[in-house]
């Protein structure tokens, strides 16, 4: 088999060292690097990790609450007064 074309394989090659970066001076004294990295997320994307940090329902204890409302055991003025308190400290 034959391969002919304008690439071909030469011997070693010299090692070149590494350039040297140097820090430019900025607003102070001192030379620091300043990274232009930055990462935003997306409102939806902190909606959906708000979601996901939200504590499992205990499915025994909604099933208690809803017997109890329907006997017109639950709603009292003052657990009313609580579930009004802990709705406005999870909006605010």
């Amino acid at each position: 088999m034959q391969i002919n074309g304008a690439i071909s394989v030469h011997g070693a090659h010299q090692i070149k060292p590494a350039a040297k970066h140097t820090l430019t001076e900025t607003n102070g004294p001192e030379n620091i690097f300043q990274p232009n990295d930055a990462v935003e997320f997306s409102s939806e994307a902190n909606w959906l990790n708000q979601i996901n940090n939200m504590p499992d329902i205990r499915a025994d204890r909604v099933e208690d609450i809803r017997s109890q409302i329907q006997a017109g055991d639950y709603e009292t003025d003052a657990k009313l007064e609580i579930a009004l308190d802990r709705l406005l400290d999870e909006i605010g």
